[in-house]
């Protein structure tokens, strides 16, 4: 498995911190953002060396399907997965038609083991 370059967004500092050391663990880049639109300005000035993005759904300024949606129009063929203790509150069809998986939180190691693993072998 490749090292990749994860973006983690969420507006929650202590989950920032647990799940960014555990993609770290696995052997990835994480750069963490608290703000969704740092995030956008992170992503649009390294939009090819991003590999895949993890995002909180609640936060302020901006959803995760908002930023979800931003995101597409600078890559839309990147990864994304929307982590959330609020599931109910997200569209199954929105997610499909953006091409996204939805994990409740806190995501299982096995289930971002997963999304990650079958993120590289999409993009191999």
């Amino acid at each position: 498995m490749r090292c990749l370059n994860v973006l983690l967004v969420d507006d929650d500092s202590i989950v920032l911190k647990v799940q960014g050391s555990l993609v770290s663990r696995m052997g990835h880049v994480v750069t963490t953002f608290d703000c969704p639109l740092d995030a956008l300005d992170y992503l649009s000035m390294h939009k090819n060396a991003v590999d895949l993005v993890l995002s909180d759904f609640r936060m302020p300024k901006m959803n995760g399907m908002e930023f979800t949606r931003e995101v597409r129009q600078l890559r839309n063929d990147m990864p994304i997965a929307i982590l959330t203790g609020f599931s109910g509150e997200i569209d199954p069809d929105e997610a499909e038609e953006l091409n996204i998986e939805v994990f409740s939180k806190p995501i299982s190691l096995p289930d971002l083991t997963k999304f990650i693993e079958d993120s590289q072998a999409g993009s191999s």
